[in-house]
């Protein structure tokens, strides 16, 4: 989802993370889908070593890494926006136990607002 001013890349996932979503930001770039191969291969991303071997040990990667060098995941409950000016990333978990969903709250702050840090929110 771009912003009302072209000026972020705003990307989600629901809290079971029905379908994976991977963002790449190199060179000014930025590249979302959900296969992280084929970032991967437009990207010119190679394999990190040290998360090849954790994903054959555990048979998934921690956090927001994948097997691929710049290649992240956006987490269940969690939105993620790059800016395109600047390619900075912020990222947020929308969704804790027992607290109301906020996902499209902060699309529309963000929206209306063009600001990415943290509003004040309700509960």
């Amino acid at each position: 989802m771009l912003d009302e001013q072209e000026k972020s890349v705003i990307l989600g996932c629901d809290i079971i993370r029905s379908i994976p979503l991977f963002y790449c930001v190199k060179e000014h770039r930025i590249w979302v889908g959900d296969d992280a191969a084929k970032i991967a291969e437009k990207s010119k991303s190679v394999l990190q070593d040290e998360n090849v071997n954790e994903f054959l040990r555990a048979s998934y990667v921690t956090e927001n890494e994948t097997i691929f060098r710049g290649i992240y995941q956006v987490l269940p409950g969690e939105y993620v926006v790059i800016s395109k000016e600047d390619g900075s990333i912020f990222r947020k978990s929308y969704y804790e136990p027992g607290m109301r969903w906020i996902f499209l709250q902060a699309v529309t702050f963000i929206s209306k607002t063009g600001n990415i840090t943290e509003p004040k929110w309700r509960r």
